[in-house]
């Protein structure tokens, strides 16, 4: 499994994105999913919450070992604190960001599948407040929103293999 730190230039955001990924790409011989024949990766787009970063999930949580287990891409932009919510005055649309741009960049950067039944979107917290506000913003967009991982944080357990 390979863990990827990379930044690319965000026109949303007007600013430079820090982004980590998970690819399941060096699986042992003997694993079922270790030849890929060139398939595109399924892709879940991943939020951190408050006071979090592209570096939350992959330290804080399983997803590395479910991303593996599951042969799928996880893609974690850093989101800062804004609450994943557009301000015009200081430059920062999310929902273009997260409806468009990211996904177009992480494509052309990655073997990501382009298609939309395999690519997802979830978050904790104030991620998650993002992939809902999403879904009502941007519908019928790049993301498919079958299942959506949403987490208050207000207590309760994680999601089963995270």
């Amino acid at each position: 499994m390979a863990l990827i730190q990379t930044n690319f230039y965000s026109n949303s955001l007007a600013r430079v994105v820090p982004v980590t990924v998970i690819l399941p790409t060096d699986k042992r011989a003997w694993d079922d999913a270790a030849d890929r024949h060139g398939r595109p990766y399924q892709t879940l787009y991943l939020l951190h919450g408050i006071f979090g970063d592209s570096m939350s999930w992959p330290t804080n949580s399983c997803i590395r070992r479910y991303a593996e287990d599951h042969d799928l891409a996880v893609v974690m932009p850093a989101g800062e604190n804004g609450f994943y919510l557009d301000h015009a005055a200081s430059y920062t649309f999310y929902g273009d960001f997260f409806g468009r741009e990211l996904v177009e960049q992480t494509r052309k950067m990655f073997p990501l599948s382009h298609r939309r039944e395999d690519t997802f979107i979830g978050g904790l917290s104030m991620g998650g407040l993002r992939c809902a506000a999403h879904r009502i913003e941007v519908p019928g967009d790049l993301l498919r929103h079958r299942r959506l991982l949403l987490r208050s944080g207000a207590g309760g357990q994680p999601p089963q293999g995270l």
